[in-house]
């Protein structure tokens, strides 16, 4: 085998050495270097969508939260509205007397009662003027008195 020339070798070192920075221009350097910045961005995208998923449910529960506002404010409106309906006939039988007859909502087809016979109600009359009143219904275990006071107060009479 030959001898390698010292001289020779040195001048190869040399000549790469020179070409060493060429390196970073050259097109497969530079194509790696552009697949690392896709893959940084890449990687931002991904972050982007998770926060903007996380953005999307957080958007949603906000959405659920104020309809069920909305629906609550819905049911509040509608019972103070339903309370005004009712106010001038509560008004006239909180003001008329123990034997004056009292008075229905519009539509109530009921027997006529004064404020002495709601007294003398039973848990079955109670019952049948609930119903026609559209009064929640009562456990059954509730007291007669109980019914009686329920009715009442819908009626704006007190017992």
């Amino acid at each position: 085998m030959a001898q390698a020339d010292p001289a020779i070798i040195a001048r190869a070192f040399t000549d790469l050495g020179a070409q060493i920075p060429l390196i970073s221009n050259h097109p497969t350097v530079q194509t790696l270097d552009q697949v690392q910045n896709f893959q940084e961005v890449r990687g931002q995208f991904r972050r982007h969508d998770e926060q903007f998923t996380q953005l999307q449910r957080t958007l949603d529960g906000m959405e659920r939260g104020l309809d069920e506002m909305r629906r609550e404010f819905r049911l509040s409106l509608d019972q103070i509205s339903r309370d005004q309906t009712l106010l001038p006939l509560r008004l006239y039988n909180a003001s008329c007397g123990n034997i004056a007859h009292l008075r229905y909502p519009v539509g109530v087809q009921a027997q006529a009662i004064t404020r002495d016979n709601l007294l003398t109600f039973t848990v079955l009359e109670c019952q049948q003027l609930a119903v026609a009143l559209g009064l929640p219904a009562l456990l059954p275990n509730v007291t007669v008195m109980d019914r009686r006071k329920q009715i009442a107060s819908y009626l704006g009479v007190s017992i």
